[in-house]
């Protein structure tokens, strides 16, 4: 597990660096602010089994258009809070503790969206009441092939959900075996689950014995389409969830790491095996190992068939550096594998913002993601100069989208341009042998917005899922799509939107991301409202709900 130290610590440290806009905005607005315009809310934490209050839950409030630091409260021996001296704004509010699953004010499923709570200047609002489910358990055993507990086994309980518009499986809860092979997956909230068990005594790169284990899916089969979903209800405690691992062939990947940054062998990379596996989203890496030879020479062992990218990273001066190599691995060692691990380039530019806007470009972020993400693989940020100029430094060569965080809500990122060519329409190909040349990014602050409403039966409907989507010829483009819900007042805004071509829903339910699938979308098409939306455009909209319980149609 040491392997994976550096790799975490550097995005905490990307993290750390990344301004913090939001903060520094929050605090100037509430020093303006007027001792009686603040907020204050109040209400009680009961068990939804029982209704007896619950002490000890902690309530968790995030203002919606902002990442700045969260007010927190906890619930006392009557099941009441209450959270105090809060700007007025739009907010989400959690519940949480431990036994329970974490619930969103106004959540109807659990794992759904809640409600948007809007706060007018000097609100106070009562009766808030969160009813925690208790949460869930899977537990069982992992065993070899000859009935032995196996420690250190990785165990996942899995649940279907939506990536990019491809329904997947995506790891809900991660646990290992103990000594005894037994694990436990708990803090479940209600729901369907599948879970995996896998073993790789070569994870860290030991030779060990010859063999290992593909992993295998409940109740015992290595194909996840034919696993069994486990159905949890609330406070279910579910044991004897064994899995028997079998042994299969597996094979080495040998090969040779080079540190062109350094010019020597890359003795003391990083190897990371990852699989390329989309059905099914993993945490973890397959096989983790550390150069040790002199000359660079690497093995890895205990390598399952399957289609992987091999990664090498080096750190260096609080830099990384990495390499990275698909290979296919199916009857027989891969060897002669070549890394080279080599300086990224640095990329510059300059944020400008059109007309006379007031933003200080130094409080926003920059960060360059791969289009192919990978679990370990971080792209690439940097931070933005008062006079508006960044540097990116250290890209390794990819095709990488290009995103701004902090914008102000009613700010869109209008354009990136390397000369005449506009990155936002394509990708951003990085390539040390023909760097690009310098970024034009381009604000704008007259992105549109819409203001509306969803009713049910003439009623304001709270908690209803409101989303942008856009035209056809945009819909693999995931910054084009925005998403909200409504608050206790059945309202709903939508800020900041490119211009274009959209339409607008509401679902009383919907699985996130769930609309950026075309057939999930098709049968909808004629429940959406058409709508234009100009650069500065204010629009204002009623929607129709469509509910829960309503066939999807043909």
């Amino acid at each position: 597990m040491a392997a994976l130290l550096p790799l975490a610590l550097a995005l905490l440290q990307t993290l750390s660096q990344a301004p913090t806009s939001a903060t520094t905005q929050s605090d100037t607005r509430q020093s303006a602010l007027k001792p009686e315009d603040m907020c204050t809310i109040e209400g009680v934490v009961v068990k939804a089994t029982t209704g007896d209050p619950l002490k000890k839950a902690v309530l968790t409030l995030t203002k919606v258009e902002e990442h700045n630091q969260p007010k927190n409260s906890t619930s006392d021996a009557s099941g009441r809070f209450q959270l105090k001296n809060i700007e007025p704004g739009r907010y989400h509010l959690y519940a949480s503790r431990n036994g329970y699953a974490q619930e969103e004010y106004g959540q109807r499923t659990s794992h759904g969206s809640g409600t948007i709570l809007t706060l007018a200047a000097g609100q106070h609002l009562k009766d808030i009441s969160f009813r925690l489910t208790p949460a869930s358990v899977i537990a069982g055993h992992v065993y070899d092939e000859d009935g032995e507990p196996l420690a250190e086994a990785e165990i996942q309980a899995l649940r279907f959900g939506y990536e990019k518009g491809q329904r997947k499986l995506a790891p809900s809860r991660f646990a290992r075996t103990n000594d005894l092979g037994e694990y436990r997956l708990y803090g479940l909230p209600p729901g369907q689950y599948y879970v995996s068990a896998s073993f790789n005594p070569h994870r860290f790169g030991g030779e060990g014995a010859e063999g290992g284990y593909a992993a295998v899916y409940y109740p015992g089969s290595a194909d996840p389409s034919r696993a069994s979903a486990l159905d949890l209800h609330a406070g279910d405690e579910l044991p004897g969830i064994d899995f028997t691992l079998m042994p299969i062939k597996t094979f080495n990947v040998k090969g040779r790491v080079y540190d062109a940054v350094n010019s020597r062998p890359g003795i003391h990379a990083n190897l990371f095996l990852q699989p390329r596996n989309t059905e099914v989203q993993r945490w973890t890496m397959t096989s983790q190992s550390f150069v040790q030879d002199p000359q660079g020479v690497f093995e890895l062992h205990g390598v399952v068939p399957g289609s992987y990218y091999l990664l090498a990273v080096n750190f260096e001066s609080e830099k990384q550096y990495s390499a990275r190599e698909a290979i296919e691995v199916s009857d027989a060692d891969v060897e002669g594998v070549s890394l080279v691990i080599g300086p990224g380039i640095d990329l510059k530019g300059r944020i400008r913002v059109e007309g006379n806007a007031a933003l200080d470009p130094s409080v926003l972020n920059i960060w360059l993601q791969p289009r192919e993400q990978m679990t370990m693989y971080f792209g690439a940020g940097g931070s933005i100069k008062p006079d508006g100029t960044f540097t990116i430094s250290n890209v390794a060569d990819d095709d990488y989208r290009f995103e701004v965080g902090g914008l102000p809500e009613d700010f869109y990122l209008k354009a990136v341009r390397i000369g005449s060519s506009d990155v936002l329409a394509s990708d951003l190909s990085v390539s040390r042998k023909q760097p690009p040349g310098a970024l034009d990014v381009v604000l704008s602050p007259n992105g549109g917005r819409i203001d509306g409403r969803v009713p049910k039966e003439d009623k304001p409907f709270s908690g209803a899922t409101v989303v942008l989507v856009p035209e056809e010829g945009r819909r693999k483009e995931e910054r084009f799509y925005k998403s909200t819900s409504t608050d206790q007042d059945g309202q709903f805004s939508i800020r900041g939107i490119t211009p274009g071509d959209y339409t607008l829903f509401a679902w009383e339910t919907v699985e996130h991301g769930a609309y950026m699938d075309p057939e999930f979308l098709r049968p909808y098409k004629d429940r959406g409202k058409p709508v234009h939306v100009d650069e500065g455009s204010r629009l204002n909209s009623q929607l129709d709900l469509i509910s829960a319980n309503e066939p999807a149609g043909p």
